[in-house]
């Protein structure tokens, strides 16, 4: 009953995150008088939070630190607005005295558009887009459809912890903060250069101009032009022919370049940690649902995004549609060609990895992270078990043949005449014993032979081995945080019936869990853990160095 409950719940998944997605945009588009002044003071928090913590460093009361920031924050706003407004004033009492040069210069255009020539092009133009419009009548008729991004299947609740949030809200402040620190130096330089050049063109108000080019380049993509354009317009109206005018708008158009293609690059190539044709799709989209304000908004929204993605497995599919980083690594390929059961494509893969990694680097880097994903992603049922047995299957079939072919004679006789025998005692399933395989493989040219038990053998058959195998050493091996539970009952039983028995026990978990599952077994009697087959491997050859001594004390 309860399985066939979840069968509907997961079929009926999809639709419902397509109606919360589009709820979500239903609330975002009516309740936008709430969300643009909040997402406003997010963003003036970000800026302003580095200003406070200095002050804080020295020594300067919290309370007083945001005071003395805010009262900065606002002066310097109400600076530049008195300064634009003051000029803005003085500019449109100027301009009427300027309308004969703007009626003059009208005329002449509207005289080069009388020629023959002109008007025959017209014509021809007039009569295409006629023709077009015959044509596309129907398809024009056509509504547009919609396009539905799903998202993967959210995890439980207990991703949103204090821990997990205060990480994303730092990464964001931290590249929204490096993002705007580095803009507001490139965009205080681009003014200082427009007013100098206009000012040497000739343009009044020159200091106007400056300012304000460098206020709108805060805007992407549109602000640098309505500034070039309303510089034009008035060195239009002030000059007497078109030299200046044209001299403003390539003035303009070079300082544009030169920030575009080098300046920015070198100061904050991926500070924002966006794509660039990922930011110009999401300023679109946030300009559509907020207006202007959301092309202003829409880049610290978008980095906000992509942080959430980097720290949520959940999300990630956003970091890698809209991260501005390699997503597809070596093990992201291999595990993409094993799920679609192309074990060819997979084996070209590592193939060509190979050629510049040795094979350590492929178990750890490549391999590895294949097995972690698979029991994250079968944990969660987005793997069948006949999937999850499939990739499983194809890496130990890797592993063997890459050990069978690539292993000199040298190390053939090595493993022939072990100095240490050590048995390995999966904690799961077969996703832990290929695991193994590959910390067999690595121990093996150390003079240590890893007999690997079959997964899912029981704690007591592992204790009869062990009676009757005395082993120098014995392994624990859980791939990922959530078997745990399985390793640390092992560990225990073993701890139980052999006291000064060396117990190594590995657990390749992500990062942040490392410390968390190092604590666990050691608790639950491991003398050594390791969270890296390099690490597990000088563990063990440890031992084969001291078989001779006593064991070391257990960890504390």
């Amino acid at each position: 009953m309860a399985s066939s409950r979840r069968d509907v719940l997961s079929r009926l998944q999809p639709l419902l995150q397509v109606v919360i997605l589009a709820f979500g945009l239903f609330c975002l588009g009516i309740a936008q008088d709430v969300f643009i002044p909040i997402a406003l003071a997010m963003l003036l928090t970000f800026v302003l939070s580095p200003i406070v913590e200095r002050l804080q460093h020295w020594h300067v009361p919290r309370v007083a630190a945001v005071v003395v920031t805010v009262v900065f924050a606002f002066s310097v706003l109400g600076g530049l607005g008195w300064l634009l407004a003051s000029q803005a004033t003085t500019l449109a009492a100027d301009l009427p005295q300027y309308k004969h040069n703007l009626t003059r210069k009208i005329r002449e255009v509207r005289r080069v558009g009388k020629s023959d020539s002109l008007e025959k092009a017209q014509s021809a133009v007039k009569e295409v887009i006629g023709e077009l419009q015959k044509d596309g009548s129907v398809a024009a008729k056509k509504p547009p459809q919609p396009v539905v991004v799903e998202k993967p299947a959210p995890g439980g609740l207990d991703s949103f912890r204090v821990t997990l949030t205060t990480k994303i809200l730092s990464d964001a402040a931290d590249r929204i903060g490096r993002y705007l620190q580095a803009q507001s130096l490139i965009n205080t330089g681009f003014g200082v250069t427009i007013a100098t050049g206009l000012f040497l063109i000739g343009v009044p108000y020159a200091l106007l101009f400056g300012v304000l080019g460098a206020v709108l380049r805060f805007v992407p993509y549109v602000g640098v032009w309505v500034a070039a354009g309303s510089a034009a317009l008035v060195s239009l109206a002030v000059s007497d022919g078109w030299r200046e005018p044209l001299m403003v708008l390539t003035l303009f158009t070079l300082v544009e370049l030169l920030i575009y293609l080098v300046v920015e690059p070198l100061l904050y190539s991926h500070s924002a940690g966006v794509s660039p044709l990922a930011l110009l799709i999401t300023l679109a989209f946030w300009t559509w649902l907020w207006g202007p304000i959301g092309l202003i908004l829409g880049t610290p929204l978008t980095v906000c995004l992509v942080a959430l993605g980097r720290h949520l497995p959940e999300m990630q599919f956003i970091v890698v549609l809209f991260g501005d980083e390699p997503v597809v690594s070596t093990d992201v390929a291999v595990y993409q060609r094993l799920l679609k059961g192309d074990e060819d494509g997979a084996r070209a893969v590592l193939a060509q990895y190979v050629k510049e990694h040795p094979t350590a680097d492929v178990y750890e880097e490549a391999l590895l992270p294949v097995l972690a994903r698979v029991r994250r992603d079968a944990s969660r049922g987005a793997l069948t078990a006949q999937e999850s047995a499939f990739i499983t299957g194809a890496i130990r079939r890797v592993v063997d043949e890459s050990e069978d072919g690539g292993r000199p004679a040298a190390q053939d006789e090595a493993a022939a005449a072990p100095v240490l025998e050590a048995l390995a005692c999966p904690a799961r399933d077969e996703v832990d014993a290929a695991a193994l395989r590959m910390l067999a493989a690595r121990v093996a040219t150390e003079g240590v032979r890893l007999d690997v038990a079959d997964a899912g053998v029981l704690a007591a058959e592992v204790l009869e081995r062990v009676e009757a195998m005395r082993p120098g050493v014995v392994v624990v091996a859980s791939v990922a945080a959530n078997g745990l539970g399985h390793a640390r009952y092992v560990l225990k039983r073993l701890r139980a019936r052999f006291a000064d028995l060396p117990l190594v026990a590995t657990c390749w978990s992500a990062p942040d869990e490392a410390d968390e599952a190092r604590a666990a077994l050691v608790d639950a009697g491991a003398t050594d853990v390791a969270t890296t087959l390099g690490e597990a491997r000088d563990r063990i050859v440890q031992y084969r160095r001291v078989r001779a001594e006593p064991a070391p004390p257990r960890a504390a």
